[in-house]
């Protein structure tokens, strides 16, 4: 990704890229150091260096309650513009060693141990009002999973499972009847593009459209959808209450431009077990269909000698 130019900056701040484009930036500002120069001149000028210290911490518990009201989200982006405080993946969180021993054998793959394990702003970065840290795998364990949902020719595959105390990780593939991922594409047809979401050929990122130009309003397009308004495709439960947004947030890791996710429920409490992680999707792509299924999440999946 190249440097930002001022107006980029300004967009990051206000709150007015979408979540796709909020994770790029925050991915180039954890490396540029021109980059989160520039960005701390900006935020400056507004004034809200008193909110938090860019250059050592975030106010993670702000920024995850604000990041989780923009994944799923449909329709209008709301303008933060103005406001004090803004949204922020986790730009600055400092990478560090993860000395938690966790279970699970050489079945785990290699891309979800990975993020589980070196996601710093969940392992690192979740810190409560009185100042501590969330450890997020205490109690943590790994566990392989061979769940296939089929539908109309499109398989959800649910390869590997991580369970702590206060996060439950899944991780998915999409894959046609030959156990393959399938073309991580979008149908644009007709709408007036803001971003096609495509770099270097690649898909990298659903695209951003415009719903009103002039106005500035756009929404992103959903490449894993559900009819049930109520519901997220992926969400975690307790007897028939939805815990995404009630204690709970989400966090997704795509591999490369492929359709392979890790979904991360994480909580700045203990996860209330048993519960249960719900899949209600009704389309896929271009596909429509019915990928339905509930995996049930106890404690006794922690590993409690991990402490």
């Amino acid at each position: 990704m190249n440097c930002f130019n001022e107006e980029i900056l300004q967009k990051f701040i206000d709150g007015e890229l979408s979540y796709y484009e909020m994770e790029k930036a925050s991915n180039h500002l954890d490396k540029c150091e021109d980059c989160m120069r520039l960005l701390n001149e900006q935020l400056k000028l507004y004034e809200i260096e008193n909110d938090f210290e860019i250059e050592n911490k975030i106010n993670t518990k702000l920024a995850w309650d604000k990041l989780q009201n923009k994944i799923y989200k449909k329709g209008e982006i709301e303008t933060m513009k103005n406001k004090r405080k803004f949204i922020v993946i986790a730009a600055t969180i400092a990478t560090l060693a993860i000395g938690v021993p966790v279970l699970g054998g050489d079945t785990i793959t290699e891309f979800f141990r990975n993020n589980v394990l070196n996601d710093t702003l969940v392992n690192n970065g979740m810190i409560r009002e009185d100042g501590t840290t969330v450890d997020t795998l205490e109690g943590g364990n790994f566990i392989p999973l061979d769940e296939k949902i089929t539908s109309n020719g499109i398989i959800v595959h649910l390869t590997d499972l991580f369970v702590s105390k206060t996060k439950v990780s899944i991780n998915y593939r999409i894959e046609d009847e030959n156990g393959s991922l399938i073309p991580y594409t979008f149908n644009t047809d007709g709408l007036d593009i803001k971003d096609d979401g495509i770099e270097n050929g690649k898909q990298l990122y659903p695209p951003t459209y415009y719903l009103d130009r002039e106005k500035g309003i756009f929404s992103e397009m959903q490449y894993i959808q559900t009819d049930n308004e109520n519901k997220l495709p992926f969400n975690i439960m307790k007897d028939e209450m939805t815990l995404v947004g009630n204690g709970i947030g989400i966090r997704t890791e795509q591999k490369d431009d492929t359709t392979e996710w890790t979904l991360n429920f994480v909580s700045f409490d203990d996860i209330p077990y048993p519960v249960k992680i719900d899949i209600n999707i009704n389309k896929i792509g271009e596909t429509e269909g019915e990928w339905k299924k509930q995996i049930e999440i106890t404690e006794d999946m922690l590993n409690f000698e991990s402490k």
